[in-house]
């Protein structure tokens, strides 16, 4: 029997990609990187996570990082829940994504741009990175390629040394292409903000860690209970510890309960069998 997965959309690319669902064992790693709190590190294991469950992942490269953002959003309602559900004022409350998804999808922005200066073409685009330390780290993003007498200069693929002699040689009027780039894209994502009703509105926009935050908040889970998710139903029932991760969160939790009710049920029938067994006071 062949994998189940879904088609997500890549707005850059303007291309539907099959996407595999995201294992218990992938979430469980991801957690542990969440609770380290290194947001490189965290940043390097959703690529990885993309790397393994796109089927084209040849592609992955590609992805901007809000690209990046709707696809794991999507993964995250297909693996995890395709809502939040939270507590306030002793209420229980759930908050459905796939709305805030297509509102993502739906953004109208220019994915890339091209820019011809004295015979050399900037090919600019959304940044690819969710970690940003400056506002030269976001330029260096912008600036997907530049192509000289046909031969292509990719920026993404370059070191970090490699970038600042770049950006060293290239004339002044390149920083007012990037910057007018920005303003561009600054104003595309004003209106992609979610409120859970959870606290202050959420501003999301590709050039800032806004999106990765968001990311970790939605993926983030106790370690302990999905350990302890994963000891119940080993030790409970006949499913191996690889069989529950290679399940998603979801189907494990769906186990979980199911299991809880057979238990409940045979406890039910051993009580009536007990009362059915009281003997008759004289």
């Amino acid at each position: 029997m062949g994998e189940f997965y879904v088609n997500a959309y890549v707005p850059s690319l303007q291309k539907d990609y099959k996407l595999k669902e995201l294992s218990f064992d992938q979430y469980k790693t991801l957690n542990k990187f969440i609770t380290n709190n290194n947001d490189n590190h965290i940043s390097d294991y959703f690529y990885k996570i993309l790397e393994l469950n796109i089927v084209e992942s040849r592609d992955v490269p590609l992805f901007t990082s809000f690209d990046k953002f709707c696809i794991l959003l999507m993964l995250r309602c297909i693996s995890v829940s395709p809502n939040v559900e939270y507590k306030k004022e002793n209420s229980n409350f759930k908050f459905p994504l796939i709305p805030f998804l297509q509102q993502c999808l739906d953004i109208k922005t220019t994915f890339n741009k091209q820019i011809t200066i004295d015979n050399t073409v900037f090919t600019l685009g959304l940044p690819h990175s969710f970690v940003f330390n400056d506002m030269f780290d976001i330029f260096y993003e912008l600036l997907n390629s530049i192509t000289v007498q046909n031969k292509t200069i990719w920026v993404h693929n370059l070191t970090l040394d490699e970038k600042n002699k770049l950006f060293q040689s290239l004339p002044i009027s390149t920083t007012k292409l990037l910057q007018e780039y920005y303003n561009i894209i600054k104003n595309d994502f004003k209106n992609l903000n979610l409120d859970m009703k959870l606290g202050p509105i959420i501003e999301l926009r590709p050039y800032d860690a806004s999106m990765l935050e968001l990311l970790k908040a939605l993926y983030t889970s106790n370690l302990s209970n999905l350990y302890e998710l994963q000891y119940i139903l080993v030790s409970k029932s006949q499913f191996s510890a690889e069989y529950i991760d290679k399940n998603t969160l979801a189907e494990n939790l769906i186990l979980q309960n199911l299991l809880e009710k057979e238990y409940e049920k045979m406890e039910a029938q051993k009580n009536s069998n007990v009362e059915k067994n009281i003997p008759l006071g004289k």
